[in-house]
């Protein structure tokens, strides 16, 4: 919620600076580096160079989420006092946290800017956060896939529905709130018990057989 407050200040700091920013038009403009042109086509190039450093981000997030940082933080998640009282600085583990997802998040921003040649206060706005939130949400809030996959179903939901009707966020907001009533842990979690529950009818048969 902080984080939301925060991006809240930054929109409100980014519509008024006129001078640096344009204002409500933003700034446009804004062409792919160089060295990415040296391809038949600029997207090509861009496309490949984006689906490189999308796959190493998820490479390192994973190789974090599995090292003893990442034990550290899932310890700092399940219960902060009892990392405390085994001797761990908890705020400066939640910072480094926030620091990397930071990180990763300027990443994104840097080449949705590029992809779309403009930049404007639209991006930053309150509605724009909480479409990251909900998609966490939605894929699984524990899982890197889980982002992943969640933000793939918001957008295509955004897609479709916005060509069948104008209301088409009160129908993701609905579908949101039976996720978190029904499936706490996200469609990734929903997808872990089909698979634990097929293997273990898989094995009940092997044993029978």
């Amino acid at each position: 919620m902080l984080t939301l407050v925060l991006g809240q200040l930054v929109w409100a700091l980014v519509l008024q600076w006129i001078s640096l920013t344009k204002g409500t038009t933003g700034i446009s403009g804004i062409k792919v580096p160089q060295f990415l042109m040296g391809f038949s086509s600029p997207n090509v190039g861009f496309y490949y160079f984006t689906l490189v450093i999308s796959y190493a981000v998820v490479i390192g997030l994973i190789a974090i989420n599995k090292s003893p940082f990442g034990l550290k933080l899932r310890g700092v998640r399940e219960s902060e006092s009892r990392m405390k009282m085994l001797g761990y600085n908890t705020s400066f583990l939640k910072w480094l946290a926030f620091m990397i997802s930071s990180f990763v998040a300027s990443l994104s921003g840097m080449f949705y800017v590029y992809y779309s040649g403009i930049i404007n206060p639209d991006a930053i706005t309150l509605n724009a956060s909480n479409q990251v939130m909900i998609a966490s949400i939605f894929g699984g809030v524990n899982s890197i896939f889980g982002a992943i996959i969640g933000t793939g179903i918001i957008k295509v939901l955004e897609i479709v529905l916005s060509g069948i009707t104008q209301r088409y966020l009160l129908i993701i907001g609905i579908l949101f709130l039976i996720v978190i009533v029904f499936a706490p842990k996200g469609v990734t979690g929903i997808l872990e018990s089909i698979w634990i529950r097929f293997s273990k009818d898989k094995q009940k048969s092997e044993v029978k057989d």
